[in-house]
């Protein structure tokens, strides 16, 4: 059974990627950190069209996103410290040719985990 299982039903958009980034972790650190940020991604790009205390960043990259204040200022630090360390290991993943370990996937899943349950709460 997966960490990620109370996404299931109500979130299943989430559920599926951040379920392989669980599954991934241990044997293929990578991917684990691509689904990852992947998972971010659509809860992010959710999020700001859904709640209107959050402003629409001048661009819908991940990173835009991340760092548009109103996000801190719904979210409070914490939950953008882990956006920051999900996107940026996710992007070491996708385009440094060194792969990630599998502490660093662990890291990233973990972080996940206390984003999504946050966002689910």
């Amino acid at each position: 059974m997966s960490q990620f299982a109370f996404l299931a039903d109500e979130f299943s958009a989430l559920f599926n990627p951040a379920k392989k980034a669980e599954l991934a972790a241990l044997s293929d650190p990578r991917s684990a950190c691509f689904h990852a940020r992947l998972t971010l991604e659509i809860a992010l790009l959710w999020m700001f069209r859904s709640d209107k205390a959050l402003k629409p960043p001048y661009q819908d990259t991940l990173a835009a996103l991340v760092h548009e204040p109103s996000l801190a200022a719904l979210t409070g630090p914490a939950i953008v410290a882990k956006a920051k360390i999900i996107k940026d290991r996710g992007n070491q993943a996708a385009h440094d040719t060194k792969a990630p370990s599998v502490s660093d996937a662990k890291v990233v899943v973990s972080e996940l985990f206390h984003i999504c349950y946050w966002f689910a709460r």
